[in-house]
């Protein structure tokens, strides 16, 4: 397989092989905050770790368990030992505000009662003996029992919605460390209310150690695909956090491996999570924690006059020119009476401009004619203020939206006085942005319109960013195939619309002949190169319509759907083509692969797993026969 090697070329082969060993062990290291004694951390989080060793391939992951008090976490930090982080909201904040920590890379969903989800809240109970206690009110000078001042959903959530409704809690407050013995103090009279997290009442009634009629939950709230009682605002999960130290291309990787995780998967069962989302926004822990002056903010910031000036001068600036203006105004008001109109309608105009002004603003007339925009405009779109004044706004049109659209915008301004909506703009360059755009009527004396107020943010860096997200949860991450869980997808889809037709549907499990080899001999680097060549000569065989997709290592899986008859032309095809040489530098690298196909529809109902599975057997028979040739599945 391998000719024509010089001795300079071994010289550079092996140091390609040296860089590549060491390359390979490296090893990753997730810190993960102890909440439960270490022991137990690690049996229920040490298959996520395995499943993130075996999802990278040339990556080893480890655990690394850290107790919160003793600032273990802080100490790994320092050290850069850890290169991903795990913990809970609001330790994330506190870390980040005395770290150099970039925001969260992905949100934890947890399993809690058998719902998968996201985000908790906290609870406020009392019994239904107490007709004195209804609302949070009732509260301020009560007996109230909590687990710990430093839980987000069993303290902290309960306080900050009362301080919300400007309530103050005066009475006594015992803390127990656990939740059911918080509601063990209300049910037995010790405490008049008690603080818990969402969750937990129902865990109690699943487990028959409950009975809901007795509990009355204060400060009831609903909110949309929540499954469990509660009193508060919701907060997200726990952040999964990337270190700096970590490469970009391992931070996609491992996002898009835990982003595939399923709920049914193992390593998910055990670690009690349903997998996890994109990136939650943590602002509203911050909030809270500023509000309640917990860690790191419970001490008062001190500020200089530099630090004021540093922190508001573009307000300062503002206000002192807004007053500028402003008297000027006046002046030109007692001057000349006869301008009052033409003097309010600059004020009103000033005053808008004035206020908005850390995003675009542009302003027309009642027939659209640009009038003013400020700087955030000519930053956002290219064009200065002398390109526009006069012009209607349609200078910015992208032509991504037909004329049906902007007839309904105007239908609203005209019945409503007012539009919202995103919309595609073209800057001065060509570059086409995505903005979220709001456009106001402003109305005179006598009712009409006067002027058009639009104000407007680029959102397109947010739009990139769902949409790579998006992409690196359905492709793999070497070859760009589609992965297991869009491969599932297009699969079902094939089937439903075979249903519909009178063609058949070919399914082939590939898996590749030797490959392990090149890995072996020719390091990890080689073997990407030579998976990502047979993935670019399969696509180029692939019909419109049919799907190539890379499972995993050297394993892939061709769906041709809407064939007349059997096609095993096809597969033959693919098996010539994985058979070619592929020329690297100086090396000449050949694999073969087996192929098992069957198709659909069959006598019986089956799934698309089911499907797979057939195609599975059939390759693992053409492997058993000798390798490098495909394989029918036989349904007896």
């Amino acid at each position: 397989m391998i000719q024509g090697f010089t001795s300079s070329f071994f010289a550079v082969l092996g140091l390609t092989l040296a860089f590549n060993t060491l390359h390979a062990a490296e090893t990753l290291t997730l810190g993960v905050l102890a909440y439960l004694p270490k022991a137990q951390m690690i049996s229920r989080y040490q298959p996520l770790v395995d499943y993130l060793s075996d999802q990278l391939g040339d990556r080893k992951v480890e655990l690394l368990p850290l107790a919160y008090d003793g600032d273990e976490i802080e100490a790994a930090l320092a050290s850069g030992s850890i290169d991903l982080l795990l913990t809970n909201p609001s330790h994330f904040i506190k870390l980040r505000t005395q770290n150099d920590l970039s925001g969260a890379m992905l949100t934890q969903v947890v399993v809690r009662n058998g719902q998968p989800v996201s985000v908790f809240g906290g609870v406020i109970i009392t019994t239904t003996q107490r007709p004195d206690i209804n609302t949070l009110k009732d509260l301020s000078n009560m007996r109230i029992a909590a687990a710990d001042p430093r839980s987000l959903g069993g303290f902290q959530a309960q306080v900050f919605e009362a301080i919300s409704q400007g309530v103050e809690l005066y009475g006594p407050i015992d803390y127990l460390k656990k939740h059911d013995l918080v509601v063990n103090a209300v049910l037995s009279g010790k405490a008049d209310a008690g603080f818990i997290r969402s969750g937990v009442l129902e865990g109690l009634v699943r487990a028959k150690k409950l009975d809901l009629n007795r509990i009355k939950v204060l400060n009831p709230q609903k909110k949309d695909n929540f499954p469990f009682l509660l009193s508060t605002r919701l907060y997200p999960e726990w952040p999964l956090v990337a270190l700096p130290q970590l490469a970009p291309h391992d931070v996609r990787r491992i996002a898009s491996a835990l982003l595939a995780l399923r709920a049914d998967h193992p390593a998910a069962h055990i670690a009690r999570i349903g997998g996890y989302d994109p990136p939650a926004d943590y602002l509203p822990v911050e909030e809270l924690a500023r509000a309640l002056r917990v860690p790191p903010y419970d001490r008062p910031p001190e500020f200089t006059l530099e630090d004021i000036w540093a922190k508001y001068h573009y307000g300062i600036v503002i206000i002192l020119v807004a007053m500028s203006i402003i008297a000027f105004l006046l002046f030109l008001l007692w001057r000349r009476n006869n301008e009052l109109l033409s003097s309010s309608e600059s004020l009103r105009r000033a005053a808008s401009v004035f206020t908005h002004a850390r995003e675009g603003i542009a302003i027309t007339d009642a027939c659209g004619a640009i009038l003013d925009v400020n700087e955030a405009f000519e930053r956002i779109t290219g064009f200065s203020r002398e390109d526009v004044i006069g012009h209607n706004p349609r200078i910015l049109k992208s032509g991504r939206q037909d004329s049906e659209f902007y007839q309904a915008m105007w239908q609203d301004l005209l019945e409503c006085q007012e539009w919202k909506g995103e919309i595609w703009n073209r800057r001065k360059n060509g570059e086409v942005y995505a903005e979220q755009l709001t456009i106001s009527a402003v109305l005179g004396v006598d009712g009409e319109v006067e002027s058009y107020v639009g104000l407007f943010s680029d959102i397109t860096p947010q739009k990139d960013h769902l949409r790579q997200l998006e992409h690196m949860a359905h492709f793999d991450a070497l070859t760009g195939l589609p992965n297991r869980l869009l491969l599932t997808d297009r699969l079902s889809q094939a089937m439903l619309q075979t249903h519909r037709s009178s063609q058949l549907l070919a399914v082939g499990y590939i898996d590749l002949d030797g490959f392990k080899d090149i890995n072996d001999n020719h390091g990890h680097e080689m073997g990407d190169l030579f998976l990502t060549t047979l993935a670019s000569r399969m696509k180029k065989i692939m019909r419109e319509g049919d799907t190539i997709a890379r499972l995993g290592g050297d394993e892939f899986v061709a769906v041709f759907p809407g064939i007349l008859n059997e096609c095993s032309y096809l597969f033959t095809r693919l098996l010539e083509a994985i058979g070619q040489p592929v020329h690297a530098g100086e090396s000449v690298l050949n694999v073969t692969a087996s192929i098992g196909i069957t198709y659909y529809p069959q006598s019986l109902d089956i799934s698309p797993d089911e499907l797979l599975d057939q195609a599975d057997q059939a390759m693992y028979l053409a492997k058993k026969k000798g390798m490098n040739q495909i394989h029918l599945f036989e349904l007896n």
